[in-house]
């Protein structure tokens, strides 16, 4: 059941999110932090700082 959960929290916003990463944060903040409570607020923060903090390929 989680598999599909996760499916869903992050295909869900990925097509009603237009604009591309930065434009759907808050549309997976949303599901991540507020529909399913995998973690905090402030965890998702952290751990979106520390995704812009590593160099890109």
């Amino acid at each position: 059941m989680i598999y599909w959960q996760l499916f869903l929290a992050f295909f869900v916003p990925n097509i009603v999110g237009y604009g591309g990463g930065p434009a759907i944060i808050p549309l997976l903040e949303a599901e991540v932090v507020g529909r399913y409570g995998w973690m905090t607020s402030q965890g998702f923060a952290e751990t979106l700082a520390l995704g812009n903090a590593l160099p890109s390929p």
